[in-house]
Order: C-alpha cells, then sequence, then structure tokens
C-alpha cells in the first residue's frame, strides 16, 4: 500500500544504494536503513554487493533474517555456506562468523533484533582476524 509506512520503491531503494556510502571495514556493502519508527528495537536494512564482492568475516550477538531482492551468491555462516537468489530467504543466528560473497550485482534485504539486543546491553561484535 503506498499509505504504509514501510512502502518503499524498487526504483527508491536502487538509488539509494547506489549513493551509499561503502563500508570502510568492509564488512557489509553500501548499505541502508529503512526506518520502522513504529518497530524501534528491529533494524531494517537494504545492502547492495557488487557482483565478486566479498564481504570481511563478522560474527555478533544479534540475529539475521536475509531475503535477496536481486543478485545471487553465497552466505557462509559459522562451517555452512548458504547458496542463495532472488527470493530465497535465509537466517544467521547469533554469534555465527558471517561473510557474504556475490556472485551477482546484489541487493540483500535484511532484519535483525541488534537494536532490542543493544538496549538490552547485550550486544558485542567482533571481527575476524
Amino acid at each position: 500500500r503506498s499509505d504504509s509506512p514501510y512502502h518503499f520503491t524498487w526504483e527508491s531503494l536502487l538509488k539509494r544504494t547506489e549513493a551509499a556510502e561503502a563500508d570502510p571495514k568492509g564488512f557489509f556493502g553500501r548499505r541502508i536503513r529503512l526506518e520502522a519508527d513504529e518497530m524501534p528495537t528491529i533494524g531494517i536494512h537494504v545492502e547492495r554487493l557488487e557482483a565478486g564482492q566479498k564481504t570481511r568475516k563478522f560474527r555478533h550477538t544479534a540475529n539475521l533474517v536475509y531475503s535477496p531482492m536481486m543478485g545471487s551468491g553465497t552466505t557462509r555462516v559459522g562451517d555452512t555456506t548458504i547458496s542463495w537468489g532472488r527470493g530465497d530467504t535465509f537466517c544467521v543466528p547469533t554469534w555465527n562468523w558471517i561473510e557474504h560473497e556475490a556472485a551477482d550485482d546484489t541487493i540483500l534485504f535484511s532484519m535483525t533484533d541488534e537494536f532490542l539486543i543493544r538496549f538490552a546491553n547485550y550486544y558485542r561484535f567482533e571481527a575476524a582476524t
């Protein structure tokens, strides 16, 4: 519905992710946060990965749900490799190592409970060395 606060056009998502700054530490692609004032404990992001791009491995105490909107690739979650494409959904439970590799230009939608975990003072982040 166009009157929904969660209505984001494909064109606006592409434009915003294209204009987003690259993550200087390499954990994410060019990523934007979609504001969800009615759900302050949930983080909603859209991330752009270029074909061949591999993110830096990290883990944290938040849970993530991903749904690729465009493209394909793999995500390593702990010791498991997940192959994904447009329309798939996969989860990353808390404190699992995670890294993405895009086979094609990719747009990844994600939701996380990171803001709830931060509010409870349980959030931790660790980068792989």
